[in-house]
Parts: structure tokens; sequence; C-alpha cells
């Protein structure tokens, strides 16, 4: 990840409400998990702790489109916060699924989400009020961020 695209990322999970000692772990995992959907090209998940970056759990696998985290659900610790991460290797179609929003709102503890596309394009999704859009009632906040790529005249 070019340093430019680390910066909004690492912005992009500030606003999302994700504590600074946590975006360095996110990051490091993010970069794992896509360069293994990469070479399976297959979905990766992870449980990471909001508070602390620690993994919860093993990395799981999945297929091509779809990754079940039920083990990484069952095994949340009440009133902690996590952030759920996994990667879409099919990207640049990397969108939230149906079931990614209602992860989101739907399981207590699970805070935001991060999705790695296989094109290095990060996407998060959150629940957290204080990132409502000023006049409206917003539930979720959507926000992506991807490397720029150097054209043929910014590479000379």
């Amino acid at each position: 990840m070019d340093p430019g695209q680390a910066d909004r990322v690492r912005d992009t999970l500030r606003a999302h409400g994700i504590r600074e000692g946590v975006h360095d772990p996110l990051m490091t995992l993010g970069a794992d998990l896509r360069e293994r959907s990469r070479r399976t090209r297959k979905e990766r998940a992870a449980m990471v702790s909001a508070r602390t970056g620690r993994r919860l759990g093993k990395v799981l696998g999945g297929d091509s489109s779809r990754v079940d985290i039920a083990e990484h659900i069952a095994a949340l610790v009440p009133d902690h916060p996590y952030v759920q991460m996994h990667t879409h290797p099919a990207s640049p179609s990397a969108a939230f699924s149906e079931r990614d929003a209602f992860n989101v709102v739907g399981v207590p503890g699970i805070e935001a989400m991060v999705v790695v596309g296989a094109d290095d394009a990060w996407y998060f999704l959150s629940r957290l009020a204080s990132f409502a859009v000023p006049g409206t009632e917003a539930t979720l906040s959507i926000g992506w961020t991807h490397r720029r790529e150097r054209s043929s005249d910014q590479a000379r």
C-alpha cells in the first residue's frame, strides 16, 4: 500500500470511530487477507477487537463470493466492540452484501466492517451515530478508499 493510500485508510478508519491503536493491526491484517484471497480466489475473514487490534480466533476461508463468519460471531465477547474484516476477491465489484449490512446492524458487538478488494480498494461500513449525515437519521455509514493508479505521464 502506498503512503497516500495508507493515509486515506487511516483517515477513513478514524472517521468510522476506529481507535488509532487499531489502525496498523487492521491494515497489516487487511494486506495479509488480500494476498491470501488473491492466491486462492476465495474470500477470507477475520474478527478484530476494536479496542486492542487483536484478532479473535482464526482467519476463516470461504468460496469465491462468500465466507461464513458464524464461528466468529459465536466467539464474540458481550459488551466488547469488534471490527469484522473480509475480502472480496472479485473486486472491483466489492459492494457490501445484504448479509454484510445485517451483520453490522444486527449483530451486537460488530461496530464496523472493512472489506478489502483484490485490487486493494478498501470499503468501510459502520453503525456509529457520530458519522450520520447532517439532517438525516442515518444508521449506516459507508466509505471507501482506493490506491491511485499512476498515469503514464506521472510514471515518467
